[in-house]
């Protein structure tokens, strides 16, 4: 404020209540109320200055005064957790279905899944698995998941599940496994045959694996993978497998693979072959029920390896 020639005066504002200066200001000019005019009647500090050589009274009005303070805020969380993945089956009643899946994760944490049967929310918990009942027997249900947050986001479906409930009551289970396929041998001697295949799946669960030789059935193995003994040597042979479930059903035979036995070894096998071993032309070692020997300086050349063939002569059986 500046009153008549005098000097520029700062005026600071203060609220008194809560002694925090709000306002900081310099005006220039004369800004009065004069003495011979009407003083207001409320919030009036006077000052005395210096106008054109006289003095005159002038004011400063202050009224309805208000402090506000600003601070920092956070913004609403808008982002939905990730989709659930990994929704599986762990098994099935005529009247319900278990299921379970992989977390997901949320910026702000995830606070629980939606599970939904056919498009329609079945339930809502707070963990990574789930029962829904209610079912039809023998019935074919497709379900989803969606995760949610605290702020009510919720992610987009996971995979979507087809699940068909058991028999009825006083049934049993009637569903077969499917057939097993890409029964092939990865290896074989004069004696035996070991086999592979790739798994087969089934309304409650596979519990294991039937394999057939011929018509016979040698053996019954929880795995996907099985080695037959017992056999003669330069034999061929037709090898089926089957998978079974829990109430006894069988599924059909996979694709045959026949194989024919190595021929039988005379004498015993040299020493084993070595991959840390360097060996010279003329070495023999025994692999895998065979008699190698060297052609080639080598070291860490498997003997049976189709890309070491020039290196190892395959002797036959021992």
């Amino acid at each position: 404020m500046k009153i008549g020639d005098g000097t520029a005066g700062s005026v600071r504002w203060v609220v008194k209540s809560a002694g925090t200066t709000i306002v900081d200001a310099t005006k220039t000019g004369v800004d009065t109320f004069l003495a011979d005019r009407v003083r207001p009647k409320w919030g009036i500090y006077r000052s005395l200055g210096d106008t054109s050589g006289s003095l005159r009274e002038t004011y400063l009005l202050l009224r309805n005064m208000r402090a506000y303070e600003l601070t920092a805020g956070t913004p609403g969380d808008t982002q939905a957790p990730t989709v659930p993945d990994g929704l599986r089956s762990t098994g099935t009643t005529a009247s319900s279905v278990s299921l379970a899946w992989n977390a997901s994760s949320d910026d702000t944490g995830v606070t629980g899944y939606d599970v939904y049967r056919d498009g329609t929310k079945a339930s809502t918990v707070s963990g990574t698995s789930a029962t829904v009942s209610g079912l039809a027997a023998s019935t074919s249900y497709s379900f989803t998941v969606r995760a949610r947050d605290a702020a009510g986001n919720v992610s987009a479906a996971s995979n979507s599940l087809p699940v068909t409930t058991s028999a009825g009551s006083g049934g049993t289970d009637a569903q077969a496994p499917s057939a097993p396929n890409g029964l092939y041998s990865p290896s074989k001697t004069s004696s035996s045959v070991s086999l592979a295949w790739n798994a087969s799946s089934d309304n409650v669960g596979v519990t294991g694996y039937d394999v057939y030789r011929g018509t016979t059935k040698v053996s019954t193995v929880t795995g996907t993978s099985a080695t037959v003994s017992g056999l003669s040597a330069s034999t061929g042979y037709s090898f089926t497998v089957k998978a079974r479930d829990a109430a006894g059903n069988v599924s059909a035979s996979s694709n045959s693979v026949s194989v024919t036995t190595d021929a039988a070894g005379g004498g015993t096998c040299p020493a084993a072959w070595s991959s840390t071993q360097s060996y010279m032309p003329g070495d023999v070692v025994s692999y895998a029920g065979h008699k190698y020997t060297a052609t080639y300086y080598s070291t860490g050349a498997v003997p049976n390896d189709p890309t070491s063939w020039a290196v190892w002569h395959d002797d036959g059986a021992c």
